[in-house]
């Protein structure tokens, strides 16, 4: 895979960077502000950013609900504790539409 294929690269530990659709390299920060365990972090942000994508969202919001969905894994104990509920998904999800929105 070239530069030019890649999407995304993760840089550190929640940082990711995401090329848009126009070319440009933006900078995702981790929206965790709790780790109590690392596990299953990388398996949240690539689901759920493979996910949007492939319904519809751009890489920008889809970062950024893959920076979410990971926060929420690293917040609790095990793999998939710390999963959002399905009202939090709704919940994420508008959000994501509304970054999507605001993309200029």
């Amino acid at each position: 895979m070239t530069a030019d294929e890649r999407q995304f690269d993760i840089v550190g530990f929640g940082e990711v960077l995401v090329l848009d659709e126009g070319g440009q390299m933006n900078h995702q920060a981790t929206l965790a502000t709790t780790v109590v365990d690392p596990v299953g972090a990388g398996d949240a942000f690539a689901g759920s950013y493979l996910a949007a994508r492939l319904s519809g969202f751009g890489p920008r919001s889809a970062s950024w609900l893959g920076s979410a969905f990971a926060a929420a894994v690293v917040a609790a104990p095990g793999d998939t504790a710390g999963l959002p509920s399905p009202e939090q998904v709704v919940e994420l999800l508008t959000q994501a539409r509304q970054l999507e929105g605001s993309v200029s």
